[in-house]
Formats: structure tokens, sequence, C-alpha cells
């Protein structure tokens, strides 16, 4: 009996906090992480980090997405082009009036929740505080806030495929044909990036030479220097019947002048992506490792051929940044499943945590600090209301900043303020229900 008042006293001030304020509930969940996990833990955990983020600078994918829903919203033809990421907000709207930004506040809470999730897991099969130190600190290293709500679409369809891979590691097989249906039918409503997912780990299911996987990252960086080619050649295989103006839409695809292809890339991000390819090729040697004692691993090969495909794509700009996402996100099943079988950290391990400080520190700040200076006018207008809305978390009782509509990036708001996305739908701003 004591041990449940304790525990419920313990449930009880993580509540306390999370209505109080969210800068306060994460470092009380968090504590609780690290002394006594639970599922309260995380989800409040989730929830006050997701609070916090929906009021740093509204990021610039977020910002289209939703001026895509208004052009939806007010354009009913243009509904069928949008996926189930933007349905979701889109029918909240016209039927109970919720913000865009809320949705989004539930979509990065339930990101985060599968990522402690996976942690509490993995946490509780730990050796050493060592260890449980390091799972903390790669999981937190890894959630990068530019890419939870700048890339927010992709990054949800990314974060239920590593459920799924989670659930298939778990289950051992089990279920795993109804998981990958209905996980397939769900991501695909979301992103089409969870399609490559899917046939790369049927590919991974079928592929087990452990030779192969040895020479095969070295190989697609060779092929790299002439992907676009192969990308070309490959489309326009006869057996394909890929039609002629479709073929020279892929080929503009691919180009350098196209937003998805190789577009200039400044020092700073080439400095960044030879610290990601550093952290790849070590991460890589770790799954050969576990390849050497099953080679029937499945979401280990998997993780491998991600970054075989990743390292293929360094010649890309949006592509890679993508899937380089993607495979870190992935590669945590890889890591955590050997890290816990050790009582020590190596040094192989505490170089990847130091690689993965200097990438959050390299993307948060260096890259991406820009949303946080003058600068960023040019997306937001007015830098003042932006600051005010910066610091609202950090005294605003969690009550207040849940009601997006009046303190936070209500739809209002961001049709105001944000310029990014507005040549989807500029005269949806005409609109009397938004004034």
């Amino acid at each position: 009996m004591k041990n449940k008042f304790i525990i419920s006293k313990y449930v009880m001030l993580q509540y306390l906090a999370f209505l109080l304020n969210p800068l306060l509930s994460l470092i009380v969940s968090f504590f609780y992480l690290i002394k006594k996990s639970s599922k309260v833990s995380i989800i409040i955990l989730s929830m006050s980090i997701a609070l916090i983020f929906i009021y740093l600078p509204l990021m610039y994918d977020t910002s289209s997405n939703f001026y895509m829903n208004a052009s939806a919203l007010y354009n009913l033809e243009s509904v069928f082009n949008l996926r189930l990421y933007n349905m979701i907000p889109l029918y909240l709207k016209e039927s109970f009036d919720i913000q865009f930004m809320t949705v989004i506040f539930f979509y990065s809470s339930f990101i985060l929740y599968i990522w402690f999730s996976i942690l509490l897991h993995y946490k509780q099969y730990a050796k050493s505080n060592q260890v449980i130190y390091f799972l903390i600190a790669f999981t937190f290293l890894s959630l990068i806030y530019r890419d939870i709500m700048d890339l927010n679409r992709f990054y949800l369809a990314t974060s239920l495929f590593l459920l799924f891979l989670y659930l298939y590691e778990v289950k051992k097989k089990k279920y795993s044909l109804i998981y990958i249906i209905l996980f397939s039918i769900l991501g695909m409503q979301i992103h089409t990036a969870f399609l490559l997912f899917i046939v790369l780990f049927i590919v991974s299911n079928n592929i087990s030479n452990l030779f192969f996987y040895k020479v095969y990252p070295f190989v697609m960086i060779i092929l790299s220097l002439f992907s676009v080619k192969i990308f070309l050649l490959l489309f326009n295989l006869p057996i394909l019947n890929i039609q002629p103006e479709l073929f020279n839409m892929i080929e503009g695809y691919f180009s350098a002048n196209n937003k998805w292809g190789a577009a200039y890339i400044d020092a700073g991000h080439i400095l960044l992506r030879i610290i990601e390819v550093i952290l790849i090729l070590i991460i890589y040697y770790i799954g050969i490792l576990r390849l050497k004692d099953n080679k029937k691993d499945t979401v280990v090969k998997f993780t491998l051929l991600l970054a075989g495909l990743v390292l293929f794509l360094l010649k890309f700009n949006a592509l890679y940044e993508r899937y380089s996402l993607a495979f870190f996100l992935f590669s945590i099943l890889l890591i955590y499943s050997n890290i816990i079988k050790k009582k020590k950290v190596s040094l192989r391990y505490i170089s990847i945590i130091v690689l993965m400080l200097i990438r959050f520190l390299f993307i948060n700040f260096f890259i991406y600090g820009i949303i946080f200076t003058s600068d960023y006018s040019k997306i937001l207008k007015n830098e003042e209301k932006k600051n005010e809305m910066m610091v609202k978390p950090l005294y605003y009782p969690t009550i207040l900043l849940l009601n997006v509509k009046e303190h936070g990036y209500s739809d209002t708001y961001i049709s105001k303020e944000s310029t990014r996305g507005l040549e989807y739908f500029d005269s949806w701003r005409k609109n009397p229900a938004l004034k």
C-alpha cells in the first residue's frame, strides 16, 4: 500500500506541475523519467515539450501547411489534393473551430510520446545508470525542434514507421502482417515517404548476406557521384514505359534548379553533412557487428539499407535532409538494443553522443538560429510579437497556453503575421470569417 501511495503522489505532483506551467512540468517529468519512469511521466513530458514548441517561432513548412488548409477551407474543390495530415485539422476547423496549431500540438505530442515510449521500454533493461544516462541523452539529442515543427508531416509519418519497427521488434514478428497493412494504410495517407520505408523493409527481409552489407555503403557513396544519371537511366528503362511528359517532370525533379535537387549548399550545411556522414558510418559499423550475431535481424538490415540510401542522396539537398533525419530516427532501435546489453558506455558510444550534441547545436542554433533573429521577419513580420510569443511558456499557466486561439499562433494571428506559403492561396485573407 505504501508503494501505491508513493506512486500516486508522484503522479499527482506531475499533473500539478503540468497545470501550473509546461516548463516546470518538463523539469519535473524529466526528473521522474530518470528516477521513476512511468507512462504518466512520458505523456506529461511529451505534452509539455509540444506545448513549448508551438510557442517558438512558426516554422516554414508549418506555415505553408496552414495556408494549404486555408485554401481547402474556402475552395472545397482543392480538398481532395490534401492528405490525412491536412484533412484532420480541416475537419476540426470546420466542425469545432479548433485552431491549426492546436492540431500541430497534438501531432507533436504523439511524435514525442512514441519516442519516450521506446525509451521507457529499453530503459527497464539497462544494466547500469551509465547506460540509462546514455539512452536519455541520445533520445533528447535526437529530438530537434526544427525537424519536428518544420518537417512535421514527414516527421509524423516517419515516427509512425518507427512505431511499426518497434512493435515488430518487441512482438518478435508476431502480427507483423497485420501491423504492416494497418501502418501502411495510415502512413501513406500522411506522407508518400512511407512507401519507400515499406519497400526497404520488404527488401531487408530478403537480403541477409553479410558481405553485401559490408560493401554496400561504399558502393552507394561512389554511385552518389553519378546519382542524377542513374536515376534518369532507371526511369528511362523501356520496361517502365514512362511517357515523355512524365519523364521530363522526373528529370526536372532531380535537376539542380529544382528545390528537391542538388541545390546550393553553404559551408555550414557541408560541415553538418560531414558530421552526419561520420555518425552514419559509426552507427553502420555497430549494425554490422549486430548482423554478425544475427543475420536475420530485419530492423538492423532495414536501418543499414536506409543508411546506404542516405549516402546515395548526398548530392541532393532536401532529399538527403529528410532521409538522413529518418535514418537517425530509426537508428534508435539499433543503438538501444545494443547498448542495454552493456554495463559501461564504451568510447564508440561516447563519440556518438558527442557528435549528436554537435549536430543538435549546429541545426538548432547555427543553421536555423535565424528563426530567433530579426532576419526571420521575412516570415514573421512582427519581431516584437514573435519574441513575446516565445517567452509565454516561461510564465503563462498551461490552461492559458492551451487556449491557442487567444494566446498563441491562432489562425487569425498566422494569417496576419506569417508570409511563408501565402502563395498557395492569397485571396483567402479577404474572407470575413478570418477578420
